[in-house]
């Protein structure tokens, strides 16, 4: 068997985890985005949880390990209760609205740590593509909270840690891997 067609085999196996008897079309492709989000989202953590565990950020690494916890849990969840879906998803946005602001606030701030709180866009997107509208809307609004709190906790609280010089180029990853999980989800949807 070539390596291209057990690939397939394993993504379509990865796209049927939370499926039901009697799931309608649409809520099949919503249902495969958030489990797309979720594959990619856990296997975009290892290499930047070892890039900081190898560079001496140990908080940092082992905070990426463990953001990618809830989400691996998520996915045994729809594995095992496929009707959780909705309950699910909202575990998981609150869960990328703590990730986000959590080290933001514990870092010092937006800048130092790393813009990461850009990341809770994410959970927008997320509502507006696995819930209904009304649920989009309070989703947006808890991340337009989120992202105050982001700007006005850290001037309250002492950090945790002192951040080494940020640069541009850390930056510039966050706001790249922002655009291109936005990108994926939507063009998926589209």
């Amino acid at each position: 068997m070539s390596e291209p067609s057990r690939i397939r085999r394993l993504w379509a196996r990865l796209m049927a985890i939370g499926a039901y008897p009697g799931e309608s079309t649409a809520q099949a492709g919503r249902r495969r985005i958030v489990i797309g989000y979720i594959v990619f989202g856990v296997l975009a953590r290892a290499p930047f949880a070892l890039d900081a565990l190898s560079a001496g950020r140990t908080t940092t690494g082992i905070t990426n390990l463990l953001a990618a916890v809830p989400p691996a849990v998520g996915l045994v969840v729809l594995a095992m209760r496929p009707r959780w879906f909705t309950g699910v998803v909202h575990v998981l946005l609150g869960s990328i609205i703590l990730e986000n602001l959590v080290p933001t606030v514990l870092l010092g701030g937006i800048l130092e740590a790393e813009l990461t709180i850009a990341w809770v866009v994410l959970a927008v997107i997320g509502a507006l593509i696995a819930l209904d509208r009304r649920a989009a809307f309070v989703w947006f609004l808890v991340v337009i909270v989120a992202m105050l709190l982001a700007a006005v906790l850290p001037e309250l609280i002492e950090p945790v840690t002192v951040a080494e010089a940020i640069g541009v180029d850390d930056l510039m990853a966050t706001l790249i891997g922002v655009a291109v999980f936005s990108y994926a989800g939507m063009a998926y949807f589209v």
